[in-house]
């Protein structure tokens, strides 16, 4: 993977939206930390990804159906597939249930 400086001049966003909303400073910045091994917090690794528009527009939907950030949204995505493939790594199956009450089997991977 090759490692690209992020340049706030640029037209390219983090996530690929508009330059001005992914400087949008609608609230102050809480620096994200991660527990140490040795009981203290440093501050979490930054990481800038270049997305498909298809992921960027997904990442959109989340964030607004949710009403939380487009990092937040990532941040859960990630978590949430975390989840899945954990759990059908372990065996298990994971199934949606429809509002007519028919279940899917959701294949991961």
């Amino acid at each position: 993977m090759e490692e690209k400086e992020f340049d706030p001049a640029s037209e390219a966003s983090p996530v690929g939206v508009p330059q001005a909303a992914a400087q949008a400073t609608d609230r102050p910045r809480q620096e994200r930390t991660t527990p140490a091994t040795n009981g203290s917090s440093r501050p979490a690794p930054a990481a800038i990804v270049e997305l498909p528009q298809d992921a960027v527009d997904a990442l959109e939907t989340i964030a607004k159906r949710r009403r939380i950030s487009l990092e937040d949204a990532l941040l859960q995505a990630i978590a949430d597939e975390s989840l899945l493939d954990e759990e059908a790594a372990g065996g298990s199956k994971i199934l949606i249930e429809k509002p007519d009450k028919t279940m899917h089997e959701i294949q991961i991977g």
